[in-house]
């Protein structure tokens, strides 16, 4: 049996441009890829890890959050909230479940908040509580079965089974809008706004710190995690950066270093041996606590201006968000370990996998266009 030359000829053209199609068609869906990394490095509003240290949960404002593997180089798993913008995303003491808040995207003061439940590592809730009113900051696990979030001028507590609000605890003021536990499980809620810190205990529902005029605008608050310690960090007069740093159990203000930047992010390492702050030059310090005072240990350079940091439970691991890019560095060595987002690199490759796409698909058109006009034709 002869076989046509020319329609064989025209075959193998149609299957290389099909070929080249395919190619393409995988790099479009490699760029789509591309693109969520890329947003998931973009205004991080929150982070946690997990009770273990291996993953780390971010949300953004980007209507999504993100969990990464850290023991794995992988794309994270994303986490769509539809006209939603996550707050804060929280891991369950055992690492199984996650708990984020989000606000809606649209305005007015009757828009639903909303508490959703995953189950870590896949894609969509097992659960969604819907609020009206206001904005969640924050949201954890009271336990198994219950979530407490800080709504406004309330902590408020979800019930799991019943999908309801169980209780409301007035707060005393707006400003309280973080989330901390006292070794005995309390729930302690506290904030800084403009001049003011303050600390207020579930368990007591009273105020057990409040310090006025810290400074002219506190800009981060921190809790330590045995709930000893509280920092701020802001701008103080004459335009200078001011950290304090308190013991809740007596309300004294430790000895802190003078001429300190305008700091804009502060962290205690969870053992409570040391504070770790950030400030616009792109770089951190950390200062020890020693006898009642904090003194200087080191200053180290970040990727840029940071804005979010997040201490892994032991202690050991720092993930930092730019405004672009997200890394884990060790503590207290500062030895980068992990890129989670790099801009530079991801842009770069973005470009070309974009015009490599675009190149593809027009010379898989031009061969088939030829093919089909000059070659021609199979069946004929």
């Amino acid at each position: 049996m002869l076989i046509d030359r020319k329609k064989l000829t025209a075959l193998v053209w149609t299957l290389l441009a099909l070929g080249i199609w395919s190619v393409a068609a995988m790099l479009w869906v490699f760029q789509s890829a591309l693109e969520a990394r890329i947003v998931a490095g973009e205004s991080i509003k929150d982070m946690s890890f997990s009770p273990d240290g291996t993953r780390l949960a971010t949300a953004n404002n980007k209507e999504a959050a993100f969990l990464w593997n850290l023991e794995r180089s992988e794309l994270p798993t994303v986490l769509s909230f539809r006209r939603f913008i996550p707050e804060a995303v929280r891991f369950s003491a055992d690492g199984t479940r996650m708990v984020s808040s989000a606000r809606s995207t649209t305005s007015g003061p009757h828009q639903p908040v909303r508490i959703d439940v995953w189950k870590t590592g896949t894609r969509t809730p097992e659960q969604t509580i819907e609020i009206p009113g206001g904005v969640i900051d924050e949201v954890a696990f009271a336990d198994s079965s219950t979530v407490v979030g800080v709504l406004k001028d309330r902590l408020v507590m979800v019930d799991l089974q019943s999908n309801q609000v169980v209780d409301q605890l007035p707060l005393p003021n707006q400003i309280m809008t973080r989330l901390g536990r006292t070794p005995s499980g309390d729930f302690l809620v506290y904030g800084g706004s403009d001049r003011r810190a303050s600390v207020w205990d579930s368990s007591k529902r009273a105020v057990i710190f409040d310090q006025p005029d810290t400074m002219v605008s506190i800009r981060d608050i921190d809790l330590s995690t045995d709930g000893r310690y509280l920092a701020a960090c802001g701008r103080a007069p004459g335009d200078v950066g001011r950290l304090s740093v308190w013991n809740l159990a007596d309300g004294k203000e430790l000895g802190v270093p003078p001429g300190v930047p305008v700091l804009g992010c502060v962290r205690i390492v969870p053992d409570g041996s040391a504070v770790v702050a950030s400030h616009g030059q792109g770089r951190f310090i950390i200062w020890r606590f020693n006898a009642g005072y904090l003194t200087f240990d080191q200053e180290l350079a970040a990727d840029g201006r940071v804005e979010r940091m997040a201490f892994a439970p032991d202690g050991r691991r720092l993930a930092i968000a730019t405004s672009t890019s997200l890394s884990i560095w060790e503590f207290p060595s500062g030895k980068q370990l992990q890129v989670l987002v790099d801009p530079l690199k991801l842009y770069s490759l973005r470009r070309i996998v974009r015009w490599g796409k675009i190149s593809l698909f027009l010379l898989g058109t031009a061969i088939l266009g030829w093919t089909f006009r000059h070659r021609l034709r199979i069946g004929t």
